[in-house]
């Protein structure tokens, strides 16, 4: 009850929770089956059960009127891939937490307390002190809804009679938790992920509409849930008021417009107040994925003179019920930090570029590792509009380990719209399958270098913060710099600012003062 979550926040680690979330949710245990998963109960897609599998993906790509009349707008994700099967097994699931063995769903009034993550789903922290990802266990807290689909400026998509089209939300369907655990366990092997696959639940609540359609929700060992675009990249920008006095050389136009300064001109005017000089609209131009690493600024190259360290006083204002449980936090990485360490002197540049530089990079790297493993994390179009999971939300920025000091600071996660080249389908026909997939990932790998430069296109990051005027010259350096890194680590180029483990963890006491900056901030 509420007695047992008070005594567990007082006895929490707020840092811990930093990671985390520390907007709270509550669940109910409803009817339903849980399953485990384990690599013995793929099914594998050989001959004619890969024939049956592709048709039944192909399938989706229209409104479900072959379950009965009823269905006959009802839409669902069409992932273009061979539909993989798993075996239903409850072996393994007696060494879960005992509370999520059962199926659990999001309910106002539940019995269990857990966190917010994301709209369809939670966080929840078991007495082994392991965090779990419940994926796809309601829609906020209204259980499994049904809804009109509307494209990107919230108009209404229409079936090809004009009918309007609809789809459940805050489940995942049994394809798609499927896709979720091959791919997770499938990538964990290549790199680390953000979440561990272990199982789903598959929900048989009484008089639930259209009950053809399961609802799904799949469950992970989880390791953080703090996204690169809302939470880092966010509160990054938003403590740029707090660390760069007025008037600082840093963000003058002297030092922008300098040649031998941290940014120098993009051309004779420098950086314009019109939106030109963006980071987007550089990389836009510059072909995305193509653009010359030289029309991209370094702010790790060079100190940045000037800045300050953050005070106690300067807290920002919360409106989470838990916030106050990261004061603590927010005082000791002020203090731990110093003038110098924030601004770089010497050969050593500044701290904010080496940040950037490092998240720039990582993600690069984990871009060309699904490049070569054949893998798309979810790029293409189906009823309900075109879908894109490569944006900066599907990054997570990992606790720092001092065990394995020079480990990425972030993990990818959310495979479950993600496919890959051998086993693709868009239209059945293998030769046009493989030439539609390399089409989509090639604007999956533009559309992630877009949306790190600030790209508001994704509607994966909200990139809805405000920046003053004044600050936007440093802010579109910096995401010079992360795209820079990006493209370094995508092109396999050799790193000009390396990890350094003793600059990382100076770097953490900076990323947690962006973390407590937008702790509000559900992603």
């Amino acid at each position: 009850g509420d007695f047992c979550f008070q005594l567990f926040m007082a006895q929490a680690d707020p840092e811990e929770l930093l990671f985390f979330s520390l907007v709270p949710v509550r669940f109910d245990a409803v009817p339903g089956h849980t399953y485990a998963f384990s690599e013995d109960s793929v099914r594998v897609a050989t001959g004619e059960t890969l024939g049956e599998m592709k048709r039944r993906a192909l399938a989706r790509r229209k409104p479900m009127a072959s379950l009965g009349p009823e269905y006959a707008t009802l839409v669902v994700d069409a992932i273009p891939l061979a539909d993989p099967e798993l075996s239903k097994s409850q072996d393994g699931i007696s060494a879960w937490p005992e509370e999520l063995r059962q199926p659990l769903v999001k309910a106002p009034e539940g019995r269990y307390h857990g966190f917010a993550c994301g709209i369809r789903s939670a966080l929840y922290k078991a007495s082994n002190g392991v965090w779990y990802r419940l994926k796809g266990c309601g829609n906020n807290s209204e259980g499994f809804i049904i809804t009109d689909c509307k494209d990107g400026v919230g108009a209404p998509l229409l079936g090809a009679e004009g009918q309007q089209l609809r789809h459940v939300r805050g489940a995942a369907y049994e394809h798609t938790a499927t896709i979720e655990l091959l791919i997770t366990n499938q990538l964990s092997k290549m790199v680390t992920c953000a979440n561990r696959s272990l199982g789903w639940y598959e929900y048989n609540i009484p008089d639930t509409p259209l009950p053809e359609v399961k609802r799904c929700c799949v469950v992970m060992e989880t390791k953080g849930d703090k996204r690169l675009g809302d939470h880092v990249l966010a509160g990054l920008e938003q403590l740029l008021v707090k660390i760069v006095p007025d008037g600082c050389s840093s963000t003058s136009a002297a030092a922008l417009r300098f040649p031998d300064g941290p940014f120098g001109p993009r051309g004779e005017s420098g950086f314009e107040p019109d939106g030109a000089d963006e980071t987007v609209m550089v990389v836009t131009c510059g072909g995305a994925a193509d653009c010359p690493l030289e029309l991209l600024k370094d702010a790790a190259a060079l100190p940045l003179p000037g800045l300050r360290v953050p005070t106690p006083d300067e807290f920002p204002t919360l409106k989470s019920p838990h916030a106050e449980s990261v004061r603590a936090v927010w005082n000791a990485a002020c203090a731990a930090l110093t003038t110098e360490q924030l601004c770089g002197g010497g050969d050593v540049g500044s701290l904010l570029g080496y940040i950037y530089w490092r998240l720039g990079r990582d993600c690069g790297h984990f871009l060309r590792l699904l490049r070569g493993a054949g893998l798309s994390w979810g790029t293409y179009r189906d009823l309900t509009g075109t879908h894109c999971n490569a944006h900066g939300n599907n990054m997570v920025l990992a606790r720092f380990d001092p065990s394995c000091p020079e480990a990425p600071l972030v993990a990818p996660l959310d495979f479950d719209m993600a496919f890959t080249k051998d086993v693709c389908v868009f239209s059945g026909d293998d030769a046009l399958d493989a030439e539609e997939f390399e089409v989509q990932v090639a604007t999956e790998t533009a559309s992630f270098f877009l949306d790190l430069a600030g790209s508001k296109d994704s509607t994966g990051t909200k990139q809805d913060h405000e920046v003053p005027q004044h600050l936007q010259p440093l802010r579109w350096a910096l995401r010079d710099t992360l795209v820079r890194g990006a493209l370094s680590g995508f092109r396999d180029l050799p790193d000009e600012h390396p990890s350094d483990p003793s600059r990382t963890v100076i770097a953490y006491h900076l990323l947690k003062l962006a973390l407590i900056t937008t702790v509000d901030v559900v992603a």
